[in-house]
């Protein structure tokens, strides 16, 4: 178990994204835990979905997550009448479902949901799964502060070029030119 645990560590400990992370994580995740989808939300700044992963098999795509399913407590068993939701977002049957709230400190990073289409979780299990809430609300803390620095670089160069261009076409003497450019992005 703590191999697995290791594994999955070094897994998003390495990864730039959530997405990139892609088969790796889907099969780390397995090894932690038999289930048969995951569904990943990531939380914006103000602790709402900002991005949300449907994990299954090997791949790892994009979709839509009702926000009903976000959990106050550390681990949840996702309630029956909430079921038929998650099957719409794995796009499969799914008999039970646990929910683990990812977070460091009182920073909330987001949710980790899995799924089986049919028997129940274990208490082995749950504790298994809620032993890798540490390292995954760490991973996901650090992805979420890498994607905002790059975009504060990102922000900052175009910044820079912005102000260049008008510094340069200021001087030309053609102020009007310069706005409709920066503008259009040209």
């Amino acid at each position: 178990d703590n191999e697995r645990r290791r594994l999955l560590a070094v897994t998003l400990a390495t990864a730039p994204s959530v997405q990139a992370a892609g088969t790796d994580l889907g099969e780390r995740l397995r090894a932690v835990l038999r289930h048969d989808a995951a569904v990943l939300r990531v939380a914006g700044s103000t602790a709402r979905t900002a991005r949300c992963y449907r994990i299954r098999g090997s791949g790892v795509e994009p979709v839509t997550f009702d926000d009903t399913l976000v959990v106050d407590g550390a681990l949840q068993i996702v309630p029956t009448e909430r079921l038929a939701i998650l099957a719409g977002i794995v796009a499969a049957p799914v008999s039970a479902a646990l929910a683990l709230r990812l977070a460091t400190g009182a920073t909330e990073h987001g949710t980790l949901v899995v799924t089986r289409e049919s028997g129940q979780f274990t208490e082995n299990e749950r504790a298994a799964l809620e032993a890798v809430a540490p390292v995954l609300g760490s991973a996901i803390g650090r992805m979420r502060l890498e994607e905002r620095f790059r975009a504060d670089e990102h922000a900052a160069t175009l910044g820079g070029i912005t102000r260049m261009r008008l510094a340069r076409l200021n001087s030309n003497g053609s102020l009007n030119v310069s706005l409709i450019t920066i503008a259009s992005g040209a």
